[in-house]
């Protein structure tokens, strides 16, 4: 009778130490979200806004609002913030445009994951009239 007293405890510890070695077997950057890359070369998780155009600030999506963020993808909202450098990028008006941002594309290296690819629906029309547009986040980690 103590044979079966004791054989559900060995069964009890053997799977704690399945589970614990299983969850040691997980590198820590497997349990992060992927981020984006910003402009300083650091990878975020869900920014507040996404810059397109380091050098100048002239391509921009702002406001951001996350509905889903995953490790294969990212939702939400924002505005894309436009100049459209007419008559000079320094003399010109930035255009707001209200969108559905899609991020996608996910690229890894040793120990981090990154957005690479971002799509715009814009459902009042975006610049020069377009539905949706398609862009490269190609930052450099650093």
């Amino acid at each position: 009778m103590s044979r079966t007293r004791s054989m559900p405890a060995v069964i009890a510890v053997t799977c704690v130490a399945l589970m614990a070695t299983a969850a040691s077997a997980v590198p820590a950057s497997a349990a992060a979200r992927p981020g984006v890359v910003n402009c300083k070369g650091k990878a975020t998780a869900k920014p507040k806004e996404i810059n397109l155009s380091c050098a100048d600030a002239n391509l921009m999506v702002t406001g951001l609002k996350w509905s889903a963020w995953t490790n294969n993808m990212a939702s939400g909202t924002g505005t894309l913030v436009w100049n459209p450098c007419i008559p000079t990028c320094v003399a010109g008006k930035a255009e707001k445009f209200p969108a559905k941002v899609t991020l996608g594309r996910l690229a890894s290296g040793a120990g981090v994951s990154v957005f690479s690819g971002m799509t715009l629906a814009f459902p009042k029309g975006g610049p020069a009239d377009a539905a949706t547009s398609t862009y490269a986040l190609d930052n450099p980690l650093k």
